[in-house]
């Protein structure tokens, strides 16, 4: 763990992020940000691996910094230790053939659940409310668009 130091706050970072956090610090002196906003932004990409979403950084200015903090990280092979290990348990995920994956219990409420060996199919009188229900919703629509363009305030929040 190294210690990145600004100014006035030292913190504390993953050694792998130490070029790209320069990088970004960089950037964020040439594109004008406070010395406030630079610290605040250098310890969320810090801490998050990534300036995206720091309350201190632009929305418009995201993708640049991000640019300029990830250009310059090593690249890290697919095969790498970094990468995290799976662990000794998680080699083999096969379920075997006899495996219960559903307790009976829990089957018989499948059809309140959504599930079921049948989908729901609407009978005749379902499409028929539904189409009523839709043609009421499509008027009341209209009823109220004819009374929005009428409003001399329509448009204004």
């Amino acid at each position: 763990m190294s210690i990145l130091h600004s100014p006035s706050t030292p913190f504390y970072t993953n050694p792998i992020f130490q070029s790209g956090l320069d990088a970004l610090s960089w950037w964020l002196e040439e594109n004008h940000y406070s010395q406030h906003a630079r610290e605040a932004v250098l310890a969320h990409t810090a801490a998050e691996g990534t300036p995206t979403g720091c309350a201190y950084l632009e929305a418009e200015d995201e993708g640049p910094a991000t640019e300029a903090f990830v250009g310059v990280l090593p690249a890290v092979p697919y095969d790498s230790a970094e990468w995290g290990d799976d662990g000794p348990d998680d080699s083999d995920r096969s379920v075997p053939a006899d495996a219960v994956l559903v307790p009976p219990e829990l089957l018989e409420l499948a059809p309140i659940c959504g599930g079921g060996p049948k989908p729901f199919e609407p009978s005749d009188e379902d499409l028929t409310d539904y189409a009523a229900w839709s043609a009421e919703l499509d008027a009341r629509e209209e009823i109220r668009a004819a009374e929005d363009a009428h409003n001399p305030m329509w448009g204004y929040e």
